[in-house]
């Protein structure tokens, strides 16, 4: 009988190793807003309308869209953004923006009337399994009064390029830091040209 429990033991553990070894990569999930962003927070001043951001409609999924060594794109299943990408962008933009430069959302409870509207289509947003993170694309900032107009052609608008590459090492945390920083040198590049345009002072793109 013993010789019987024993046997029954041994093949218990077997079957629960075989289960480990089987069981799916635990899924991993990041966001673009800063963990510190909501520490620091300046003091409030002009507000901003976001528009919608664009995205290529290949990286409109939460799945990372990760470029390989030999040039191929892959779709990675357990390393996601938390939420779509746009709404990733959106929420850290308009963190950085308020923290740093007490930019704030004019859709936020209690804020004022917005006097800028921003509109921001990314075109690239590359993630590469070497470790390089690549964003590039256009934002424009113009008077709300002229929002109804396209952003490049409104009275007073002002529309400038951007292309942020971060080195990050390897692994999916260290990638989302980098998309991270990208992201944080964005807003800080729209956040002093609101800032800017408040105090009457020129708008231009920054360098």
């Amino acid at each position: 009988m013993n010789w019987f429990v024993c046997r029954l033991a041994v093949l218990a553990a077997a079957v629960l190793v075989i289960a480990a070894c089987a069981a799916p990569p635990p899924l991993r999930l990041h966001t673009l807003v800063p963990a510190d962003a909501a520490a620091m927070r300046a003091p409030a001043g002009p507000s901003v309308l976001l528009a919608p951001i664009s995205v290529p409609p290949a990286l409109d999924d939460p799945r990372w869209l990760v470029r390989m060594p030999d040039g191929s794109l892959s779709r990675l299943e357990n390393d996601r953004w938390a939420s779509p990408l746009p709404d990733e962008l959106r929420a850290a933009l308009l963190q950085v923006l308020a923290s740093r430069h007490g930019v704030v959302d004019a859709r936020s409870p209690g804020a004022p009337a917005a006097q800028w509207q921003a509109r921001i289509d990314v075109t690239r947003f590359d993630t590469a399994a070497d470790g390089d993170v690549v964003e590039e694309g256009v934002w424009a900032l113009s008077p709300v009064a002229a929002a109804s107009a396209p952003a490049t052609q409104a009275a007073g608008a002002l529309r400038c390029t951007f292309a942020w590459h971060e080195n990050a090492g390897t692994g999916s945390p260290a990638l989302a830091e980098a998309h991270r920083r990208a992201v944080a040198h964005l807003a800080d590049a729209i956040g002093a040209t609101v800032v800017a345009a408040a105090r009457g002072q020129a708008r231009d793109c920054p360098r």
